[in-house]
């Protein structure tokens, strides 16, 4: 299995931690940046393969985020934490390539199906 490069962009680190032995299971590198600044930097050094962000960010300051990243780095997955509806999300983002929107406080199964899409790319 070829491992994974993943950076999950927060403010609270400490809300994914529980999950760290759930992304090594599926071979997953796990790596944090506090901010979309970190990202931008991360993108241009050593794009992951995914990214999650996670910056309380909704609506058009998602989108905008998103449209900032994916002109540094198109090629990079992305997945978002938003309390939006699924079809409200879809209709807002769609465009952008988002593997999949996680709930604000993700579960463990929230985390496998990421991976499992990630897996299936």
């Amino acid at each position: 299995m070829t491992r994974s490069a993943i950076l999950i962009v927060t403010t609270d680190s400490a809300k994914w931690q529980p999950f760290l032995p759930v992304f090594r299971e599926h071979g997953a590198d796990v790596t944090f940046a506090g901010s979309l600044d970190a990202c931008k930097e991360a993108l241009r050094a050593d794009p992951p393969r995914l990214y999650i962000l996670d910056l309380g960010l909704e609506g058009r300051e998602l989108r905008a985020a998103l449209m900032q990243l994916l002109m540094i780095d198109a090629t990079a997955h992305s997945a978002v934490t938003t309390d939006m509806e699924k079809e409200a999300f879809h209709d807002a983002m769609e465009g952008l390539g988002i593997l999949t929107g996680l709930p604000p406080v993700p579960g463990e199964d929230d985390i496998r199906h990421l991976l499992r899409l990630l897996e299936n790319l």
